[in-house]
This record gives C-alpha cells, structure tokens and sequence, in this order.
C-alpha cells in the first residue's frame, strides 16, 4: 500500500470546539517517510486487529466516514479540508490524559478501491549523545513523536466509492486491551464515532466457549439447564447482531453475571457481532428437529439415545420423556413452573 497522500498535524488537546489546537498540513512524501508509514502497517498486522463499524444517525450518515470518503475519492482541495477537519476533532476530544500528538492521515494508490490510514503518535522526550572534540554531551529532544509508543493507535479503512463501503474498519489501539478502557473509548467511540465489532466466527466461538463453561463448571443442576435455556434462546432469537452485553443483560441468568463477565473480559462486553445459530449450536453440543406440524425441539446432544430418542420405523419418529420443570409461553413474557 503505497502512500499517494499524506496530511500531519500536531494536535494538543483543547476544551473550545471552535478553536482546536493543530499545526500542519499536506506532506511532502519521500523514500524514507514511505518506507516508516509502511513498516508501521507491516507491525500494525490490520488483520488481526480490532473491527469496528461506523455508528450511523437516521439519515444513514456518518461524519468520520464521509469525511474518509472525500480523503479517498476526492480532490485535493477536499482532501486537505477534511485531513484537517479530522485533525481539529481528534484535539476537541482529547481530555488531559492524552497526550499531545502527532496525527498523520495516509491516503494509499488505489485503482477503484479506496484505502485510509489514521495514525497517532504521542509526544515523547529523547536523548541525543554527541563527542565533540573533548567530553561528552547529552541533548534533551522534546519536539519528537514516538514511533513505538503503546499509547500510538491507528486505523484503517477501505472500500469503493459506493453508499455500501466504507461502513467500518480495523483498529490499532493498546489501551483497548488495558484496564484503561475509557481511554481507548477516546479513539473508537468518540473520535471515529464507531461502536467495537468482532467477526462472527470469532464472537460466536466465544459466546458459546463462555456459556458452555460456566454450565460445565457448575455442580448446581438447574444452573446447567439454565446455561442451554440461555444458549437456546440467544440462538432462536431474531436479533441478527448482538453484544456481549445484551447478552448478559437478556439472556444469562443473574448467578452467572460474574462468570460470564470474567469469561468475556469486561473491556469486551461491548463488542457486537453477528450471531450464527450454527456455530453456536455446534459448539454448545446442541441439536435441533423440527417436525411435520411446525414443531420445533431443541436438545443438548448429550441426552440424545436418553431422554430424547429417534425411532426409526417407515418414518424418523422423535420420543421425548421427562418432568417438566418450567414452561415458557413466548411472547407474552409469562413463566410459570410445573411438575408431572
């Protein structure tokens, strides 16, 4: 991904939105430049990086996105208004723990495809040793920017020119794996007005790795039958995206909240993703029929050949056999328990 554009600014954090505390401007690119804008996308390793999409209003729009757009497909003119328009909104909602930086935006060679890099990197102060003739000195270099720091973040974004691209991204961000979450919120939420995703593979391979253990390291019987319930109705709910939040709060039954948080990791509960029935099933060890009538019925495979069981005649015919301890009539939010 050769540079074709670059914009740098200073940013400092300011509290007036009408006067945001940049310097800078278009970048004159040269060999060594390009080649540290492409290590850092070597290191970056985007693949593996947080995804994100764009939180959109009711028009369907999103200012970070159109202003990427116009960085990606637009003229110069647009291109340094809205590196800039950018750089004064990463100063207006910086807080005092950030520190001042520098904010480069990269516009990569494309053919059709677009393709956006945002890059911070905070201030730093460094030493410079020298021999002069006699002695040795030490200079301190405080106008310097760190190229390693852990507080560095990044992004990036691509797509085509279309209303159907540019609807999220990957992210760079330390702190959003540190105890500092609310830091890292600066760069995701607030600054590129994003809400944290994970792929679905990835967020259902989780959501059923976490259910699955609380209910197997549980010796409490109606814990476990309430971890499948759970796991059975996340999976037959109409909500095609979901995060772990919304989970914990709908679906997990309150003696396992902090089983469940622990599991996930607090900073993730955020994170949405599209929930897959199959992977869910699969991994939870849960099987589904449905019959002639509409029926549907759902059991973990572990008493498949006990409680449930398919006769197989001229037909697949299902037997199912137990006591029932609760009763659910759907969608009108009533419970009621029972026993035979």
């Amino acid at each position: 991904m050769q540079p074709l554009n670059i914009f740098g600014f200073s940013v400092d954090p300011s509290s007036d939105r009408k006067n945001p505390l940049i310097k800078g401007g278009e970048i004159e690119t040269d060999t060594e430049l390009t080649a540290m804008i492409n290590r850092n996308i070597n290191t970056a390793r985007f693949d593996n990086k947080l995804l994100v999409d764009f939180v959109f209003d009711k028009k369907r729009t999103n200012p970070i996105r159109e202003s990427l757009m116009a960085i990606a497909f637009g003229d110069k003119f647009n291109q340094l208004t809205e590196a800039t328009a950018l750089a004064g909104k990463l100063s207006c909602i910086m807080d005092k723990r950030s520190k001042p930086s520098l904010f480069l935006v990269v516009n990569h060679q494309h053919t059709s495809k677009g393709i956006v890099t945002l890059w911070t990197f905070p201030s730093d102060v460094a030493f410079r040793l020298r021999f002069p003739t006699t002695g040795v000195n030490i200079d301190v270099v405080r106008d310097i920017f760190s190229n390693t720091s852990n507080l560095r973040k990044a992004a990036l974004f691509e797509g085509g020119n279309s209303k159907t691209d540019f609807l999220g991204g990957k992210v760079l961000d330390f702190q959003s794996i540190s105890s500092d979450a609310e830091v890292a919120k600066l760069w995701a939420e607030k600054f590129l007005q994003c809400t944290l995703s994970m792929s679905p593979e990835a967020g259902n391979r989780l959501l059923a790795r976490t259910l699955k253990k609380i209910s197997q390291s549980s010796n409490d019987p109606n814990l476990q039958i309430k971890m499948t319930n759970a796991a059975m109705a996340i999976q037959n709910s109409p909500i095609k995206e979901i995060s772990f939040k919304e989970i914990l709060n709908t679906f997990v039954p309150e003696e396992a909240h902090k089983k469940f948080i622990r599991e996930i990791g607090k900073n993730n509960l955020d994170f949405h993703f599209k929930k897959d029935g199959n992977i869910l099933s699969n991994h939870m060890g849960i099987t589904s029929f449905q019959l002639e009538k509409g029926v549907i019925v759902q059991t973990p495979l572990s008493e498949m050949g006990k409680s449930v069981r398919i006769e197989i005649n001229q037909d697949r015919i299902l037997r199912c056999e137990g006591n029932v301890i609760s009763e659910r009539l759907k969608g009108n939010n009533v419970r009621q328990s029972a026993r035979s």
